[in-house]
């Protein structure tokens, strides 16, 4: 007969108990700090981490033990780079991750970190003052007052309906990041123009309703080129919708037509600094600015207006913003934001 000594390693199965951040953009590289229990640090070989069925390369940055209270068992913290996941390869948005120890030893985190589309900026078409920053996430303009106006990459997301939206609607938000000295200050909006349609051949900056020019994005009146691109005169938008807010002295235009909005709800120019949260919603029918989580701007669109609005609800819509004046930077918010009650 033989003894095999050490033939054979018992363990406690080992189990994530944490994971941060449980959600991850697509077409960006991660971090991910998994945090497992019943595994010793030094035990860790590998990991594995899948969207579906599909492995997605990985790699393991540190492994590191966590202090616990005698007779607990071991805690380890792993750190993994997961690089860039297209979002064309989606196959349900979630990813799975195993940490793996010796003996078989596996820590299984099933569907443990969702994926979902950031909102970053369109990198072409822009003012041409404006840099982006952060992944795309930032646009800084970094000379002037003008030249400055963005899009979102991809489109907003929509927002079901419910009693408080009855038809739903669209909500997007901003943080400002950067101030600068100037009179003048920002506008934010929507448009159903997706400028990753532009072409670098358009001659004038409102050449056709899904058409413009990134060279001239705007030019050299400051707000009123924006105004006139998303906001043409009555009769110039039958192919698209469009809103644009702020400015001071503060206004609102769909469409081409003007609102005022007084100063006494709503100045931007005095009352918007470095650390802001600005959010838009958009329910088709009517407008609201909320400021820090506060409503500020409110306005009820005409019959006409809303109908207009209403042909394009199952149109997308992108976020556009002009980084004008007093604000040289914001970042767009996460598309998880939900506009406050």
């Amino acid at each position: 007969s033989f003894l095999l000594r050490g033939a054979f390693e018992y363990f406690d199965q080992a189990r994530v108990v944490d994971v941060s951040p449980r959600v991850l953009p697509y077409d960006m590289r991660s971090t991910v700090k998994i945090t497992v229990l019943n595994l010793d640090g030094r035990s860790v070989v590998g990991a594995e981490v899948r969207l579906a069925v599909e492995l997605v390369p990985s790699e393991i940055q540190t492994v590191t033990g966590r202090s616990v209270p005698e007779g607990d068992p071991p805690c380890t913290e792993v750190t993994l780079s997961i690089p860039p996941i297209e979002e064309q390869r989606r196959q349900g948005g979630a990813v799975s991750i195993s940490i793996i120890g010796r003996a078989g030893n596996v820590a299984e985190g099933t569907d443990c970190v969702r994926l979902y589309r950031p909102m970053v900026f369109e990198p072409v078409v822009k003012g041409s003052r404006v840099k982006l920053e952060e992944d795309g996430t930032v646009a800084v303009r970094k000379t002037g007052i003008n030249n400055a106006v963005v899009f979102s990459k991809y489109p907003v997301k929509r927002l079901p309906r419910s009693v408080r939206l009855p038809s739903g609607g669209v909500y997007y938000s901003i943080t400002v990041t950067r101030a600068a000295t100037a009179m003048k200050t920002f506008a934010l909006g929507l448009t159903t123009i997706d400028p990753s349609q532009s072409t670098a051949s358009t001659s004038s900056l409102f050449a056709s309703p899904t058409s413009f020019s990134a060279a001239n994005l705007p030019s050299f009146h400051v707000e009123e080129d924006a105004m006139a691109t998303l906001a043409p005169k009555a009769g110039e938008s039958a192919g698209f919708c469009s809103l644009l807010v702020g400015y001071d002295p503060v206004r609102l235009w769909v469409n081409g037509r003007t609102h005022k909005i007084s100063s006494r709800q709503w100045r931007p120019a005095r009352e918007v600094s470095v650390g802001d949260s600005v959010g838009l919603l958009f329910s088709f029918d009517r407008v609201a600015v909320y400021q820090n989580g506060v409503l500020r701007v409110e306005v009820q669109l005409g019959d006409d207006e809303a109908s207009l609005s209403r042909g394009h609800m199952a149109s997308d819509w992108w976020a556009v913003l002009d980084v004008l004046g007093k604000v040289s930077g914001v970042r767009l918010n996460g598309e998880d934001e939900e506009p406050p009650e």
